[in-house]
């Protein structure tokens, strides 16, 4: 894959913070003041200026009265369509890849599958689950799929303080069942069958979502009728 090389410095400086609000170093609702940028970045105001204005662009930042440039919050209905879409895009990565697995890489996913089983904390079970999705669609060979999925993933993963593994522990026990029909089916290189268990696996990550949501919006809505007393 040919990467472009940044030709200015507003698209250096473009490049290197996309990244570090993508990864979470620049967390969502961070200010993102001019002059303390041009010192972290080692460059003028100026390519900072036109660098934020790429950004808002691309929907990371936004400006904000009285604030000015902020890194753009994320919200729960924006995860939400991130994992319905990413989700179904890893359905055809995961079946294309099929034919792809090895003995190895077959051997990787057994071994996901059991730290999967050992662990008991959310966020480490969430990043197993990641690896595994991305291990399982990696055989592929569409490789702007591929990238498609990642750029979807990394857009949200990073800047979500919780997982639906913290959310709903007890998502865990259900996701490994699931996740061994998905390898099971890999492993008798049927496409049907995986095809079948990734839907049911969407189906449900999405549901235990719409759950959370359901659960804020009441949430919300008791507190409103609260305040209104």
């Amino acid at each position: 894959m040919n990467v472009k090389m940044p030709s200015t410095k507003a698209d250096y400086v473009y490049e290197v913070m996309k990244k570090d609000i993508l990864e979470g170093r620049l967390p969502p609702g961070r200010r993102l003041r001019l002059a303390e940028l041009a010192s972290s970045y080692e460059t003028s105001e100026m390519p900072i200026r036109e660098a934020l204005f790429m950004l808002r662009r691309d929907g990371l930042v936004v400006f904000k009265s009285h604030r000015g440039a902020t890194v753009s919050e994320v919200s729960i209905k924006e995860l939400y369509d991130m994992i319905a879409t990413g989700s179904y895009l890893q359905v055809l990565a995961m079946t294309e890849a099929v034919p792809y697995h090895t003995d190895q890489t077959l051997s990787v996913l057994a071994d996901l599958i059991d730290q999967m089983k050992k662990t008991k904390v959310g966020s480490k079970y969430s990043e197993l689950n990641h690896e595994f999705h991305r291990l399982l669609y990696s055989p592929c060979k569409n490789e702007f799929l591929k990238n498609e999925i990642d750029y979807i993933g990394s857009r949200f993963f990073k800047r979500w303080s919780k997982s639906i593994f913290d959310l709903r522990p007890e998502r865990r026990a259900l996701a490994t069942k699931e996740h061994e029909a998905m390898l099971d089916a890999v492993k008798a290189r049927s496409v049907a069958k995986l095809q079948k268990a990734v839907m049911m696996h969407r189906e449900e990550t999405l549901k235990s979502w719409q759950d959370v949501i359901d659960e804020m919006e009441s949430k919300t809505q008791k507190s409103g009728k609260l305040a209104a007393v």
